[in-house]
């Protein structure tokens, strides 16, 4: 909590040591939490390749497969900014490196829909308590229908079986 009380008080360069603090000292959520954090403030500072790099640790450096669902949640966030980071850099390159972020961005974003389908990113759950603001926009609080305009605008599902399709 003091990372995130120094990120609020605008010295995120205090804030990046005690989250490292934190994400060396726990391989548990708290650390992929830390880890996620380091990213968002690396994100911010327009600092895409860092910010990149901690989103991967905290991917996949956290307990995998076998990683609690608290952490998994924490997986799942940062494989969604991860793609944002390769997103926002796609207007500015140039061919080649353009493919390659529109290619990452691709990956991470196929991340979580492979790994985490049941994330509340997807837009498939409504959540029980708190709020779902994604880019800007609380998708907890769409209808129905808005709902499934936003996911086909936003989100891909691939089903592994076709009798899952309606």
């Amino acid at each position: 909590e003091l990372g995130w009380a120094k990120q609020q008080a605008g010295d995120s360069d205090a804030a990046l040591k005690d989250y490292a603090v934190a994400a060396e000292k726990s391989r548990d959520h708290v650390g992929a939490r830390a880890r996620f954090m380091m990213g968002e403030v690396h994100f911010e500072k327009k600092d895409y390749d860092t910010a990149i790099r901690e989103f991967t640790t905290a991917m996949f450096q956290y307990g995998g497969d076998n990683a609690s669902s608290e952490t998994k949640n924490w997986q799942a966030k940062a494989a969604y900014e991860a793609g944002r980071c390769s997103e926002v850099q796609i207007m500015g390159a140039k061919d080649a490196a353009r493919a390659k972020l529109i290619a990452d961005a691709k990956r991470f974003y196929g991340f979580v829909v492979d790994k985490y389908p049941d994330n509340l990113l997807g837009g498939l759950h409504r959540p029980t308590s708190g709020s779902i603001e994604v880019e800007g926009q609380r998708i907890d609080q769409l209808s129905d229908g808005k709902l499934t305009e936003w996911r086909a605008r936003h989100v891909g599902f691939v089903f592994q079986f076709y009798n899952l399709l309606p």
